[in-house]
């Protein structure tokens, strides 16, 4: 699932329109499962990879797996939870909980970039059927669903929102889905080779776009069988 829905969700389940320590709470929890990720992004791209280079083989690199380990782990977040209730930190509790459910989705829509949820107790993935991104396993229709789902919590906070400052982060948040949903709508189900090498050939996305008809595969997996177009 992709960063702002994770906080869209959070902060409308554990903030609403409530104080700005409750929704920084949110935030804060529903965020740094994803520090990794960003950290990654910004280190690598400083030192020269390019998106597919950092996505397709410097994402599976030891030290950024590592990273990866513990900030989606949940043992460690119940830790933080149990912590919370234990020293009565309500902020530090929604925090937590924030965290524990953006692992909650993440568990069901990781296919091969499934993290370990359950280190240092195990290095166990569960790789989903579903993908949130990778059109190779139902990811366009992933991306719709979160897209619509993201627009219907915008919506409700919007509702809700009471400055300007609120606003704003809501508009960017909104603005911030067309740039990964452009990748998933925008590249074929066939070209997820992984590992060093693997971004030297990469075929053309528009070359499987058909002119004057939608062809419903490009929203299935490569192994559907389905040939209707409409």
């Amino acid at each position: 699932m992709l960063t702002q829905t994770h906080a869209l969700i959070a902060v409308a389940l554990f903030a609403g329109n409530g104080p700005h320590a409750r929704v920084a709470a949110a935030l804060a929890g529903a965020l740094l499962p994803d520090a990794d990720l960003w950290a990654m992004i910004l280190t690598e791209a400083a030192l020269g990879s390019s998106g597919c280079e950092i996505f397709h083989y410097r994402f599976f690199e030891p030290r950024w797996q590592a990273l990866q380990s513990v900030m989606n782990s949940a043992p460690v977040w119940l830790a933080v939870l149990a912590a919370g209730w234990h020293f009565e930190r309500p902020l530090l509790r929604i925090a937590a909980a924030a965290a524990l459910l953006h692992l909650g989705a993440d568990f069901l829509l990781h296919h091969d970039d499934a993290r370990a949820h359950f280190w240092p107790l195990s290095d166990w993935r569960f790789r989903s059927p579903v993908s949130y991104w990778d059109p190779a396993h139902y990811g366009r229709l992933a991306a719709a669903a979160e897209l619509l789902l993201g627009l219907a919590l915008l919506l409700w906070l919007l509702r809700r929102a009471r400055t300007r400052g609120a606003v704003a982060l809501l508009a960017a948040a909104f603005l911030a889905y067309a740039v990964p949903l452009g990748v998933t709508f925008g590249q074929d189900a066939q070209a997820h080779a992984r590992g060093p090498g693997s971004c030297d050939a990469r075929p053309n996305p528009r070359e499987r776009w058909h002119t004057g008809s939608l062809d419903i595969r490009g929203f299935l997996p490569a192994n559907a069988d389905f040939g209707a177009k409409i």
